[in-house]
């Protein structure tokens, strides 16, 4: 009895031996190295060299810088206000400005002239000042103002952070209050009856 369970014993811990060198064998035995490598290079697209990708960075900076991205209104052209342009309507110096098919093989052939193209179109100025050797047209007050205005008020003036200082809500002036005590008066001071639970309280 005891020889058969020492065998058995035996047998297991065969076994068991057996099995750890079998994991063993599929088990890695070299020491993991952590190693660090440090980037100088920076980022660069695929198929580009690092001196092509500073060019490319460097042009689009350069045609950026006269895009005027925090200027209001529409960017591709330079437009003026819409009674400027309606009183010089009525008095017929400005007609209704409508697109021209095919403008650049007109002007290529010599059939109109870059000033004849709508401003909004070729992204230039109302006034042909985009155009060389055009007659410039002429300004009016509206427009003096309407550029002042527009000078005046940019994005930067607007609190987006919320960080400038703000005011409270400024006092009544005596025209609302004398106005109050009119309405007052009129109305009478009669004093509303109170609300009584279902007539009953």
């Amino acid at each position: 009895m005891r020889s058969s369970l020492s065998k058995s014993i035996i047998t297991f811990f065969a076994f068991m031996e057996l099995m750890t060198m079998k994991v063993n064998a599929f088990s890695s035995t070299c020491q993991s190295r952590t190693s660090l490598v440090v980037c100088n290079a920076g980022y660069v697209p695929d198929g580009l060299t690092p001196q092509q990708w500073a060019n490319m960075k460097l042009e689009e900076k350069r045609n950026n810088s006269s895009k005027e991205y925090g200027r209001l209104g529409p960017k591709g052209f330079t437009s003026r206000s819409l009674q400027s342009f309606q009183e010089d309507l009525d008095k017929g110096k400005v007609d209704h400005l409508m697109p021209v098919m095919n403008a650049k093989f007109l002007i290529e052939e010599g059939v109109i002239q870059p000033e004849d193209v709508p401003y909004m179109q070729r992204g230039g100025s109302w006034d042909n000042s985009d155009v060389k050797n055009a007659e410039k047209k002429e300004w009016n007050s509206i427009d003096k103002k309407f550029k002042e205005k527009e000078q005046q008020f940019r994005l930067d003036s607007v609190d987006w952070t919320g960080k400038k200082t703000r005011s409270g809500p400024t006092e009544p002036t005596k025209a609302a209050t004398a106005r109050a005590k009119a309405t007052a008066s009129i109305k009478g001071n009669k004093e509303h009856p109170k609300n009584i639970f279902f007539g009953w309280f």
